[in-house]
This record gives structure tokens, sequence and C-alpha cells, in this order.
């Protein structure tokens, strides 16, 4: 969660924490972090601009790249981000050299 969203949450439900509807135990569980909310990013996977470093091409290289099949892309499920394995950029990376 991020600062904005837990402000806009606190804000939304301070009415009712102030009429004893809820308690300030109870904000506070509402307000601490997942686990899932902390997931660091895979170390494995690489977003395009990072990709795109260590190539040192453009993103419309990639995108050629991926549908000559030179590189697969990664879609993660219910977002419209795009990864790369670092091992597919890395073999890429040789047979570019």
């Amino acid at each position: 969660m991020t600062t904005n969203e837990a402000k806009l949450i606190r804000s939304a439900l301070k009415p009712f924490q102030d009429s004893g509807l809820i308690a300030e135990s109870t904000m506070q569980e509402i307000m601490e972090p997942r686990p899932e909310d902390n997931k660091a990013p895979r170390p494995d996977l690489l977003t395009r601009r990072e990709a795109c470093e260590i190539l040192k091409c453009s993103g419309q290289s990639m995108i050629n790249w991926a549908k000559s099949g030179l590189i697969i892309p990664i879609k993660l499920a219910g977002k419209r981000a795009i990864r790369y394995r670092m091992q597919d950029v890395e073999a890429l990376l040789s047979t570019k050299s």
C-alpha cells in the first residue's frame, strides 16, 4: 500500500474511529502492510528498460527481437508489465557481441 493510499483510507475511516465504531487497534491492523505488499522484485527478471541498458539498445529493438523469437518476454499476470529473464538477456548479449 502506498503512502497516498494509506492516507486516503485513514481519512475515509477517521469519522468511524472518532465515533467509536472502529478502535485504534483495528485501525492499526488495517493500515499495517501485508506480506504480499512488500514482495521484492525478482532479481532474475528485468524490465524492458533494464534489459535495454544491459544490451545497449532501444525499447523498439527489444520488441522486434521478441517478435522474431530472439528473446522471450514474460507477461506478468494481471498486469500489462513485460519482463525478461536475465539468462535470456545474457544469451542475447553473447550472440550480439
